[in-house]
């Protein structure tokens, strides 16, 4: 079963991460040749991609990842002064085929100052 995991990303700027992938266990996922993949909708599990996590495996063997979600990704969704949330999957696919959901929750998108 996937992790509930919340992100709050601002609107005119980045959620950088790196993070470790782990199974139920606690034990690094060897990544391995496998993909990962990060995207957010507006319903879970319906309609089209809004924006997706740039995302590049860091160290295979020890399931470490970078992770980026670029706030202006979202411009095209909800107003620039109000916070919005959608929701996101992180996937990962082994190189057997099999996908795994490993993370899901909601992705808060905030309005913010700006100088």
């Amino acid at each position: 079963m996937p992790r509930s995991f919340d992100i709050e990303v601002p609107r005119q700027g980045d959620w950088p991460k790196e993070l470790v992938l782990t199974d139920i266990d606690g034990a690094p996922i060897n990544l391995t040749g496998a993909t990962v993949e990060w995207k957010s909708r507006a319903i879970a599990g319906a309609g089209a991609v809004l924006a997706a996590a740039t995302v590049n495996i860091v160290e295979p063997l020890s399931g470490r990842i970078s992770a980026r979600w670029h706030g202006p990704d979202f411009d095209a969704f909800g107003l620039p002064t109000e916070a919005v949330r959608v929701a996101h999957d992180l996937k990962l696919t082994y190189p057997t085929g099999i996908v795994d959901v490993l993370l899901r929750g909601q992705l808060i998108i905030y309005p913010e100052v700006t100088v």
